[in-house]
């Protein structure tokens, strides 16, 4: 899952995340959180205030679409290139600790759609309290709360069936670390579970060794991709 590099949309594959803005009023109220725990991101074009997980389109052959958490609740959403493929978006591949690992999240994000995951806006001024050095037992119990245990079958085969504690709500950056740290990688290290910023899961995805990073300059040109710590070349 992690060979060539994201020059465009027709590259992307199940398990790449999405990282960019997010519109409307919608986005009002994401950027205001993220103001709370100063975890808004900018670069040059690049705006980071969302986040997300690619899965499989509807049928075998179709697109890509996308998997986020939402205000409304997590959804999936087609890709729309004038919205997921612009100067303000960053698409991210991370290298597989086991062949399928990128299926294995995928899937995590499809079983938190289908479970009407939460978004829960409670949780930015709880990971600021975090952040800030508020760490007692009561208060990371809260942020880590967790929803019965569901079976899932995982799509690599790796494991044939097993069960998963879903969180009982998830913002953008904790929906994407919950769809890898359930599939098995330990993508935000050194933290409380589910105690992950997007700034923290910007920050560690900027310097995952392997990990492919592709930003797009419009739909006829290439993106600009790259992989982590100078393997591979920068177009």
């Amino acid at each position: 899952m992690t060979g060539r590099l994201i020059t465009t949309m027709q590259d992307l594959r199940p398990g790449d995340q999405f990282l960019g803005p997010i519109g409307g009023w919608v986005g009002v109220g994401v950027g205001l959180g993220l103001d709370a725990l100063g975890e808004a991101f900018r670069a040059g074009a690049l705006d980071i205030k969302h986040a997300g997980m690619l899965v499989p389109g509807l049928l075998p052959g179709d697109p890509v679409r996308l998997a986020q958490a939402m205000p409304h609740g997590a959804e999936i959403v087609d890709l729309d290139p004038a919205k997921h493929w612009t100067e303000k978006c960053a698409y991210v591949r991370l290298p597989e600790d086991y062949p399928g690992q990128a299926l294995d999240a995928a899937m995590i994000a499809t079983l938190m759609v289908r479970e009407g995951v939460d978004y829960g806006f409670l949780s930015y001024p709880a990971l600021a309290a975090y952040k800030f050095g508020v760490r007692n037992e009561r208060l990371r119990n809260w942020i880590n709360r967790r929803r019965d245990p569901v079976i899932v079958d995982w799509p690599s085969g790796r494991r044939k069936e097993a069960t998963v504690a879903l969180p009982v709500e998830a913002i953008c950056s904790v929906f994407n670390d919950q769809c890898e740290t359930l599939a098995g990688k330990d993508l935000v290290d050194n933290t409380h579970p589910q105690a992950v910023t997007p700034g923290k899961l910007a920050d560690v995805l900027s310097t995952y060794d392997g990990a492919v990073w592709a930003r797009p300059r419009g739909i006829n040109l290439p993106a600009r991709t790259w992989r982590i710590n100078g393997e591979g070349d920068y177009f």
